[in-house]
């Protein structure tokens, strides 16, 4: 049985590890299971990244990021416009992103994304875009999905199972998967991280489905 000193030095250990991150100032702690990370890194990427890393860790069954972004004093931050401007600059350049109901504000900052686009994985993308961008600090999503082809609850389960069954991801007997108005819930236990994510993104890339509710536990079968 995994301790929790085990659980904290894996993470430690791979945060050193990914060059996206410099881990000199973050710190792990671990609560029955859920991983706690705390301190700065230099940009809003890195904290991402340093999200990222923990979920994979073996027997980490959920993270709280308190990491703060702080910029290095040689970094010349650029002002909420010049942000905006640079976000907005990137969706307009960004061939898969119609950015024609997309606003973008900042608030000392801090980004915030409205408006609309037709798919869910086109919601991750424009905050993809957000998550390269210079000066961000942090980023609320509220972009709604609002698909161009309507599609049946029924009809959009079917294909989030199917696509278990061609990737053989999970056995789909041990996931039930529920859509109501196009808002898909998971259930289920997975036995690691890399498998939840697998299952999670099959179903956030389901033409039709505007959010995901998941529900699944990271567990023993």
């Amino acid at each position: 049985m995994r301790t929790k000193e085990d659980i904290k030095r894996d993470v430690t250990e791979s945060l050193y590890w990914d060059t996206r991150v410099d881990a000199s100032e973050v710190t792990v702690e671990v609560k029955d299971g859920t991983v706690v990370l705390g301190g700065s890194v230099p940009t809003y990427r890195a904290r991402y990244a340093a999200e990222e890393d923990a979920r994979v860790i073996r027997d980490v069954k959920a993270v709280r990021n308190d990491i703060v972004v702080r910029y290095p004093t040689t970094v010349t931050v650029p002002t909420d416009d010049e942000i905006r401007d640079d976000i907005r600059n990137s969706l307009i350049l960004d061939p898969d992103i119609d950015d024609t109901d997309i606003a973008v504000s900042v608030d000392g900052g801090w980004v915030t994304l409205r408006g609309s686009v037709p798919t869910l994985w086109q919601k991750d993308l424009v905050e993809d875009v957000v998550l390269v961008s210079r000066g961000v600090l942090g980023a609320d999503n509220e972009l709604a999905v609002v698909p161009t082809k309507a599609a049946v609850d029924q009809a959009i389960a079917d294909d989030i199972v199917a696509e278990f069954e061609r990737r053989f991801i999970v056995d789909p007997n041990d996931i039930d998967v529920t859509v109501a108005d196009g808002r898909v819930t998971l259930d289920g236990v997975v036995p690691d991280w890399r498998t939840r994510n697998a299952v999670y993104y099959a179903a956030r890339y389901t033409l039709g489905v505007i959010d995901v509710v998941d529900n699944l536990v990271v567990g023993p079968l």
